[in-house]
């Protein structure tokens, strides 16, 4: 009996060591499939962000090499004569065998493996990017554009403003209101515009908030202004309203009460960051119109002496849009608008656009450059817009 006894008991330890030995393994397998796992996350984690990085090297490049290609432009007989065109290689059109000043330019290219940038246009809307070039091991694609292209906003008086509603087709009504407040909202004073808005009409909608009262940063700042704010159809236009759907406030362009039949929107005639000039080779038509007593008619008039006699644009015989030469029949006091407004045909300010895709990562940049003088192009701001 005694026996028995201390077999059950030897036999109920072994047991009950095994059930330990048992647990014990069970654990450490758990922990090690944990590593296992862990380790497997750090590695893509480490993968993704050496793929992320090396987007935003290929990025920067991309800048500095538009920054070069910008300078080298400027270094130009080519430029000296006739400005910014958008024949020239910095606006995506290779044209080498008529232009001996293109030699340094694809000299660098080639020395760099700067692909050609995507064209600029300054007729028709401009095409997304898609990243189909090789540049150091990644796919981009990249577009320079001149800011002045674009009015300044910052700069423009009280008659700019309501010119450019006019050419919006916005609700006339509604004119006086939107323009005084946006000049309320870059003045630096608390004094408001006959028809403006300062601070205390901002600090009671909710969430409150103040007028600026500073220059425009981003023209996005617009839709805080009243009068946009409760239409941004007024800030997006038509055409970017349909394509982002739900822009702003929760509603779409369909949705809208009461709709604004605009034409354009103030994004596509303004800037906040240019100089204080707008690009006679580059401005589209409606951006012209900006300026006071500026018609439709004669704004085609500008854009159709630019692109030469085959109606082109982009190509030989394109024009520069000289004040002095362009022989188009518009009125004394339209060339002198244009004289005041500071039109010119070199842009000192530029937006370097850039997408790029490696492997299954993509993302977008944007670089601010500013051409101080032939040797002296500085990158500005560089971000990640997507």
């Amino acid at each position: 009996m005694v026996k028995t006894r201390n077999l059950t008991r030897r036999t109920s330890r072994a047991g009950i060591a095994l059930i330990i030995v048992m647990l014990v393994i069970g654990t450490l397998a758990a922990l090690v499939s944990v590593f296992a796992y862990n380790m497997k996350v750090e590695a893509a984690l480490a993968r993704n962000a050496n793929s992320q990085l090396q987007l935003e090297w290929t990025a920067r490049s991309l800048a500095e090499g538009a920054a070069a290609l910008l300078a080298k432009t400027a270094q130009t007989t080519r430029w000296q004569q006739e400005g910014d065109m958008v024949n020239q290689i910095w606006a995506g059109r290779d044209l080498a065998e008529f232009v001996d000043d293109n030699e340094p330019l694809l000299a660098l290219m080639e020395a760099t493996g700067l692909p050609l940038p995507a064209e600029f246009n300054a007729r028709d809307p401009l095409p997304p990017l898609t990243p189909v070039k090789d540049f150091r091991g990644a796919m981009v694609d990249y577009r320079i554009e001149p800011m002045a292209a674009r009015y300044n906003i910052n700069v423009a008086q009280r008659e700019y403003l309501l010119q450019a509603l006019f050419v919006m087709q916005a609700d006339e009504a509604d004119a006086d209101l939107i323009a005084d407040s946006i000049l309320d909202w870059i003045d630096p004073d608390d004094a408001t515009h006959l028809a403006g808005t300062e601070s205390e009409f901002y600090e009671r909608l909710d969430p409150p908030y103040v007028a600026k009262n500073g220059l425009i940063d981003d023209m996005t700042e617009l839709l805080l202004v009243r009068g946009i704010r409760e239409n941004p159809e007024l800030f997006y236009g038509p055409a970017q309203m349909s394509q982002q759907g739900m822009p702003f406030g929760g509603l779409s362009a369909e949705e809208l009460n009461p709709p604004i039949p605009v034409a354009y929107g103030l994004n596509d005639l303004f800037t906040a960051i240019s100089s204080v000039t707008i690009h006679l080779n580059a401005a589209r038509s409606e951006a012209l119109q900006v300026i006071p007593g500026m018609t439709p008619e004669w704004a085609e008039q500008i854009a159709d002496y630019r692109v030469g006699f085959d109606q082109v644009e982009g190509t030989e015989d394109d024009q520069p849009g000289d004040i002095g030469r362009m022989g188009v029949a518009i009125p004394p006091d339209v060339l002198t608008g244009l004289q005041q407004a500071g039109a010119t045909n070199r842009g000192a300010i530029f937006r370097v656009t850039m997408k790029i895709a490696l492997h299954e990562h993509e993302g977008t940049w944007v670089a601010i450059l500013r051409r101080g003088s032939p040797t002296d192009v500085q990158v500005l701001t560089f971000y990640r817009e997507s």
